[in-house]
């Protein structure tokens, strides 16, 4: 009498503790306060001692710069909005697998089965977390140029573009794994450390 071969037992994955709502918010906030001093506190000091001829109008800075170096009418809050995105995808594709704030408060971003999430992964999230609201006005825009129902699908537009902003914290904030829309996007999750 022959005993056959058991398969090995597969190792079982280790249990995370999911990140909620809360500590997310609060690395987020160190973050964009820490991307904030970096780059409105010498972009202010510059202005104030009028090193660079420029005046703040608003929210905008505008410099006597020549026209290929000119930052002409562009919000001071979407050039620092994209460098908090890139600041974001180069630390959580690191070692460190979270940003500073992140890490202050202990937890991290892993990839599927708990690995470091690579480039790709990382810019999938951060372009959804930052932009998909964008992305879905600009699709509707596009889609109601020559369109004659334009105001209607605009102001639809504008809900779902708001829906999908408002949706992801409610996401993050309800669900099991308290995973996100761009968790879900670029298949990462945000645990403890």
């Amino acid at each position: 009498m022959s005993v056959e071969p058991q398969p090995p037992k597969p190792t079982p994955l280790p249990t995370w503790e999911f990140a909620g709502f809360w500590v997310r918010l609060l690395a987020c906030a160190i973050d964009a306060l820490i991307i904030c001093i970096i780059f409105y506190g010498p972009v202010f000091l510059l202005l104030s001692m009028n090193l660079l001829g420029a005046k703040i109008q608003l929210d905008y800075v505008s410099m006597d710069l020549p026209d290929f170096l000119k930052l002409y009418k562009v919000p001071l809050r979407n050039i620092c909005t994209v460098i908090l995105a890139i600041y974001e995808l180069l630390m959580i594709s690191s070692s460190l697998q979270a940003t500073v704030g992140k890490k202050i408060l202990g937890i991290k971003v892993i990839g599927r089965e708990g690995k470091r999430v690579g480039i790709v992964q990382s810019l999938i999230r951060v372009a959804t977390k930052y932009y998909l609201h964008s992305i879905v006005i600009a699709l509707i825009l596009f889609s109601i140029m020559h369109s004659p129902f334009s105001n209607a699908m605009l102001m639809g537009g504008v809900v779902l573009s708001i829906a999908v902003y408002l949706i992801n914290p409610l996401m993050v904030a309800f669900n099991r794994k308290k995973r996100g829309i761009h968790d879900y996007a670029a298949g990462t999750a945000v645990v403890r450390d």
